[in-house]
Parts: structure tokens; sequence; C-alpha cells
């Protein structure tokens, strides 16, 4: 068997496998990376987390602002 038995068809069916086969290399190796990175948690993360907590525990704390006479409560909804 020798070159001259390959056909067009069957170049293309060979670049289409090699084609699907480095697709899912690309799908492994981002899957991989992903495991590799989740089980580390960024510490700027923890940091967000906390000032955002501590910004909402002052908004609690603060005087709820004041209306404009023609603004309407936030549950005016609710109400029958």
């Amino acid at each position: 068997m020798g070159w001259d038995h390959f056909t067009a068809s069957d170049g293309f069916a060979i670049g289409m496998i090699v084609v699907i086969g480095m697709s899912f290399g690309v799908i492994l190796s981002l899957f991989t990376s992903m495991r590799r990175h989740a089980k580390r948690r960024d510490p700027h993360v923890d940091e967000l987390l906390q000032e955002i907590r501590h910004q909402e525990q002052q908004l609690k704390h603060q005087k709820p602002e004041t209306t404009e006479a023609w603004e309407k409560e936030s549950d005016w909804w609710k109400k029958p």
C-alpha cells in the first residue's frame, strides 16, 4: 500500500480526525486548568467580600434617605 491509494476523501477524513482530536485536547486542557485553579481561592475575593459586608452593615445603621413629595414608598405595591 502506497500513496497512490490515498485519495482526496481520505485526506479530508484524516484531516477531520486530526481537527477533532485537537479540539478534544483543547477542551481537556481547559478542564484541567479549571480544576487546578478552582482549588486555590484568591485572597482578594475574601477581602472584597468582607468589604461588601462592612458596607452593608454601615448602610443598615444609616438613616433612610428622605424622599421627595412625588415619590411613592418602596413597598407601595404590597399594600392592599
